[in-house]
């Protein structure tokens, strides 16, 4: 199963809108079966749904600590990171990236820039 983790200790950057975009995407596009993990408990359309057989695994995760998340970035073989462009964000995009290199060097990585101004 690839796990795709979307995650930010920040909140507000975009993790659910990602995370519920993306599972709405493989859903429709791929019909694969698809287990939806939904750790952030604030509500979205998607519910934790574990399927054992699934093709993907996507992780809505809630904003924590780096520390909290290292377990689960064991399993993630992609990264999604969501944050603003602004200099508040850059600290703990920084932070979580040094420190997802460090648990799965090998895994992707994907940083999304949200609500840039030019």
């Amino acid at each position: 199963m690839h796990t795709i983790t979307v995650a930010n200790p920040k909140g507000g950057v975009g993790k659910t809108t990602i995370a519920e975009n993306l599972a709405f995407f493989y859903e429709e596009t791929f019909a694969l079966p698809l287990a939806y993990l939904n750790m952030d408990d604030q509500g979205s359309p998607h519910q934790t749904n574990p399927v054992h057989d699934a093709d993907y695994c996507i992780v809505d995760t809630a904003g924590k600590l780096e520390r909290e998340l290292s377990q689960l970035f064991t399993d993630t073989d992609t990264l999604i990171v969501p944050t603003m462009s602004s200099p508040l964000g850059m600290k703990p995009l920084h932070t979580l990236v040094t420190h997802f290199r460090k648990v799965s060097p090998q895994a992707r990585l994907i940083v999304v820039v949200n609500c840039y101004d030019s």
